[in-house]
Parts: structure tokens; sequence; C-alpha cells
């Protein structure tokens, strides 16, 4: 079913479409691209910030490192490996204590330094050894012998029970393997450090997010860091990688991390994000509110726009209407100055034209049937009728009854060629008769002969012409020109055409005019035919010059031509009309 809307309904609509679905995506494209944004950055920062503290945790392995070097390639360490003196062994504590010493300043956070060799001796330092025969090979925090041989081994956070004191703190101790010169001897360097070296390495977080915690876990994916309630746990890790989502509580959890791959640990942070996507919810809810507000706002604004637009050309539509339904005293108040009010500049003036045209059709109208009437009595004016009366009592005394006759008969057919016809436009054939019969009645009326000629083919014949426009001529030709002159004279009339006109000449040989007199004959046939007919009661030619320009425009009239004392040629020029249905 096709649907149709105002003018108005479909301006508000198409406005409303667009700017609803404008501010829509704009809207969402912009918290697209600031999540995008914000995830980005987040992510750069974290990456940063553990590309940071495993820098620094790469240094601190180094240093370590670096102190377990030193103390493997030193002779006294070589010595102590190799001894199995029971007295030597305590004599070796003093050499041991100077290399010691200063290799416990690379890194003096240490809180215990341990050398123990395969041959049952165990060296300390920083702390109280609980007893000497501790077997340190057995500590489950220690891995196989074999796992340690070519590298060094952090291990996961331990107690210490070989210590006397605070035996129950927790360490990571770093475990390297020892050999002696001779490559034959064999023992331990155990370096414990406390669980709050880790705490330092994440006291800051990336600033683009508060962190909701770190983590460090070892090699086997133990937890490192933090000890105590760990949120996170080596179960979780278990399927992650470098960026992942986890859920924990009914909460989501964002969770970066990354591996060392000098200590084998792996480095992580992890966000809730209910606060990570905080502000992001917060522009997501402002954007909303700010895109509906704006939306109201510019349906408001697409209401009053459609309808300053569709209200006056709804206002015209109806005047239109009005108007054609035959009020024409209508009228478009012009309050703009822009195409609508251009379209009631038009309508105004189509208005007006269309009265004056009413009035014009009206007046041609009414000049035509007085025109008609005015040629109609022309006709059968009384001098004429007295004439042919005198002429057919002069006959009747004569005796001449068969002229008589004739003279009747052709009055008669005359008279009723006048009176019969209601059409304004007649065949050039019926007006050639009508004429024939004048004609032929003043040959009888007048004392000297009179002779015409009419040259017109058939075709042209059954053309249509305005009636009664070729007996005034004739009339004139007659009265003022053959009349005038003791000798008879001929009328020639002639027709012919020329593309879409056709032309009628009724020529006479008699006295003709004056140039001067034939100017102002033409003058008043080309300006003033309507007020010499109306005013001066000149029905003749001028008669049938308004008649002629009354049915078709100013074109088409009457021509005139004179020569003193040779005879007139009136020319009548009109359309080549193949019907009489008026234009």
């Amino acid at each position: 079913m096709k649907i149709s809307l105002s003018l108005f309904a479909k301006l508000f609509l198409t406005f409303s479409i667009l700017t609803s679905a404008s501010l829509t995506l704009t809207g969402y494209v912009t918290y697209r691209n600031m999540a995008a944004t914000l995830n980005n950055n987040l992510d750069k920062e974290t990456n940063a910030y553990l590309d940071q503290k495993m820098k620094a945790l790469t240094i601190f392995v180094n240093d370590i490192d670096r102190m377990g070097s030193s103390i493997s390639q030193s002779p006294a360490v070589s010595d102590f490996l190799k001894n199995t003196d029971q007295d030597v062994y305590f004599s070796s504590f003093r050499q041991l204590d100077g290399l010691v010493e200063r290799i416990h300043a690379i890194r003096p956070e240490n809180i215990g330094i341990t050398i123990v060799s395969d041959n049952g001796f165990t060296y300390n330092f920083g702390y109280t050894l609980s007893d000497r025969q501790i077997p340190f090979q057995q500590f489950p925090w220690l891995p196989p012998s074999h796992s340690y041989m070519d590298k060094p081994f952090l291990t996961p956070l331990h107690d210490r029970p070989y210590v006397a004191v605070k035996e129950l703190q927790p360490v990571f101790s770093f475990v390297l393997q020892l050999t002696s010169n001779n490559l034959k001897e064999h023992g331990l360097l155990i370096i414990d450090f406390p669980m709050e070296v880790l705490n330092d390495f994440f006291e800051t977080s990336p600033s683009s997010a508060e962190l909701s915690g770190v983590f460090v876990t070892d090699q086997n994916g133990a937890i490192v860091h933090p000890v105590s309630q760990p949120f996170i746990t080596a179960k979780d890790l278990t399927d992650m990688n470098g960026t992942s989502r986890m859920v924990k509580n009914d909460t989501f959890y964002k969770v970066i991390h990354k591996r060392d791959s000098a200590t084998g640990w792996t480095l992580g942070a992890y966000f809730m994000e209910d606060q990570l996507y905080a502000s992001i919810d917060q522009f997501r809810n402002s954007t909303i509110v700010t895109i509906i507000q704006t939306i109201l706002l510019c349906l408001i604004a697409s209401f009053f726009i459609s309808r300053s637009i569709a209200s006056p050309i709804q206002k015209l539509k109806r005047l239109m209407k009005q108007f054609g339904s035959g009020d024409l005293d209508q009228y478009f108040e012009i309050q703009r100055k822009d195409e609508i009010g251009a379209l009631g500049v038009g309508f105004n003036g189509m208005v007006k034209r269309i009265k004056e045209l009413i009035q014009l059709v009206y007046y041609e109208q009414n000049e035509k049937r007085k025109a008609e009437v005015a040629a109609l009595q022309s006709q059968i004016n009384p001098h004429f009728l007295y004439n042919t009366l005198e002429s057919i009592n002069s006959l009747a005394r004569k005796h001449k009854e068969p002229e008589i006759s004739k003279m009747i008969v052709m009055l008669g057919k005359l008279l009723r060629m006048s009176i019969s016809t209601h059409d304004d436009l007649v065949r050039i054939e019926s007006e050639l008769e009508y004429v024939q019969y004048y004609l032929e009645i003043h040959k009888f009326r007048l004392q000297r002969p009179i002779d015409y000629e009419i040259t017109m083919d058939d075709e042209m014949r059954q053309l249509y012409t305005v009636k009664w426009i070729l007996q005034p001529i004739i009339e004139n030709a007659i009265i003022h020109g053959l009349d005038r002159k003791q000798h008879g004279g001929s009328i020639k009339i002639t027709g012919w055409s020329d593309g879409e006109d056709i032309f009628i000449q009724v020529a006479d040989q008699g006295v003709g005019v004056a140039y001067e007199q034939l100017q102002q004959m033409r003058h008043h046939l080309q300006h003033d035919s309507d007020h010499m007919t109306k005013q001066e009661k000149k029905v003749g030619l001028y008669n049938v010059q308004s008649r002629i320009q009354l049915h078709f425009g100013k074109n088409y009239g009457i021509y005139l031509d004179s020569v003193l004392h040779e005879g007139m040629k009136v020319t009548v020029k009109i359309p080549r009309r193949t019907t009489n249905e008026s234009l």
C-alpha cells in the first residue's frame, strides 16, 4: 500500500532521520575510538611498567650473578670445597669472611650467604647457623642438582630452618653450583634475600589507571609475589597469554604479564574492568545524554524549519485550489525573498494575468457580438431595401416580369443567407455565394453594366473565414468606386495561399483614392478600426478589420492599395482554417 505524506512530514522525517543517524553514528565512533585509545595507552604504559620492573629485576639478577661469579672463582672457595680436614675447615673462615664481606657490598640487602661443600662443611655469613650438619640438599625448595648446573637458580619463597634466629622469615634464594679448580669437588652457593626486596620493585604503578594488583611467579609457576593471599594463582595463569581477561568473583579483570628470560620469572599486572572503563562509561553516558539532548533540539529545529518551508507552500496550494474552483480573488502575501517568495510572486502574476485575459476574452466576445450585429444590420439597411424595392417598382411599371421575378428570388436568397447562419466562421464558398447574389442584384439595380469575376480554386473554397467580410468590401467598391463613374466597371475577386496564410483580394476599376486619403485609411485600419466602427459609425472596412483581428489576432486583417483614377485593391489576409471551431 502506497503511503502519501505531506511535504511537511517528508521534510520533518528527512531532517529527523539524518540528524539522529549522524549524531548516533558520531557518538558511537567517538566512544569506540576513545575506548580503543584508552586500551592502547593502558597496554603501552603497563608494558612499559613491566619492562621497567623486568629491567630492574634483570639488573638485580645480574648483580647476584656477579656476586656468585666472584665467589665461585675465588681460590679460597676452591680450597674450601676441596677441604676434608675439620681443623682446616675453621681456619678457612678468615679468608672467606674477607672475600664475602667485599662481595656482600654489591647487594647489601641480602640477609645471608651460605657455602655448602659436598664434603659436608658449611660456611655462613650474615646470620648464625643453627646446626652445621644441616642437610641442605634435602630442602624441597632446592631443585635437583642437575637442573641448575649450567645457570644460576632463583628459588621460590621459603623459610630458613638453618638459621638460629627468624627461621620462619620468608626469603627467596640465589643458588649457584660451585666447582673447585681441579673440577673434582663441588658445592652450593646460597644467597638469601628477604621478601621485601620484591615489594620494592612494585611500589609505583602506571599513570593511566589504578592497578588492582601486580604479581610475580617463578619459573615453576609458583606465586613469588605477593605471598600473603595472592589474587592470581598458578592455575589462573595456565591458559593466559600476554593480554588476557579473567573472571574472579563475578568481576572481570584485564591481565597483562611478561616472562623474564634471564630468571624464568613472570611479571604481571591486573586491572578491574569496572574501574578501568569507569572513565569510558562516564564518557559514554555523558555522550548518550548529549546525543539525546542534541537530537531533541534538532527535532525541534527540524519541526520549525520544516514548517517554515512547508507552510507557505501548503498555503499556496490552498490558494491555487480555491482559484481553480472559480474564486479568482486570491492573493499570496509575499513575506520571503527566497524561492518560495518567487513562487508567490509567480502565482500573483498568474492570477492577475488570468483575470486580465478573462476580461479581455469577455470584451472581445462582446465586441464580436456588437460587430456581427452591426454587420448584419449593414446587410439589410433601409437604403438598400428602398433602392431594391424602387427598382422592382420601376421594372413592374415597365412590365418586365422575368427580371422582377429574378430580382425577388435573389433578394430572398440573400436575406435568407443573412439570417440563417449562426456560426462565427463559414466556408469561403458560402461567402462567395453570398456576394454573388449581392452583385447580381446590383447589376439589375444599376443603370449601367457591371461585370465581376471570381478566381479561386476548389481547395481554397473549402477553407473557413469570418462571415460577412467580402460583402462590405464589394459594397464600398460599388458605391464609392463604380457609382462615381459614368460608364460601367468591373470587380475581380481573387484568392491564393501562402504557407499557412490565405489571401482574398477584391479589385475594382473605379475612381480610386488619392495617396493622402489612402494613407489615412491605412492608419485608421491599423490603429483605430474599433473606434471608427463604434464612434464614427464606419461599418464597412473598419468593421471587417475589427472582426478579423478579434478572431485571428493583429497579424491578420485588411490591406489597401489604390491609385487615383485607376481603382482600388482590398486584400484580406486570414489564417488557413479547415474547421469552423473558434480558437
